[in-house]
């Protein structure tokens, strides 16, 4: 009976683990945030040209993109302080 304790709370332990590290890093910011900050950017800058129904059919997700790449790439974006900021995380991620 001790043995299923024990095992019971190794893996309460693994699961909360894996939670944390899901909503830490491999969770993206949504697309429609990211867009909107990216807006708010754009009418910032006066060079900026911005189309925001295109942003959103561009920053979906793909199936062929792996998750960790596109979630660091989406925060970059999120927390860019400038729309020129904002556009090297799209090449560099």
């Amino acid at each position: 009976m001790k043995l299923v304790n024990v095992a019971m709370a190794f893996s309460l332990i693994v699961a909360c683990a894996a939670a944390v590290l899901w909503h830490t890093e491999l969770r993206a910011p949504p697309p429609e945030d990211v867009c909107a900050h990216l807006m708010s950017l754009a009418r910032e800058d006066a060079d900026a040209r911005f189309d925001e129904r295109r942003c959103l059919r561009r920053l979906q997700p793909p199936k062929k993109f792996g998750v960790l790449p596109y979630a660091k790439r989406m925060k970059c974006m999120r927390d860019a302080g400038s729309f020129a900021a904002a556009m090297e995380c799209r090449l560099r991620a």
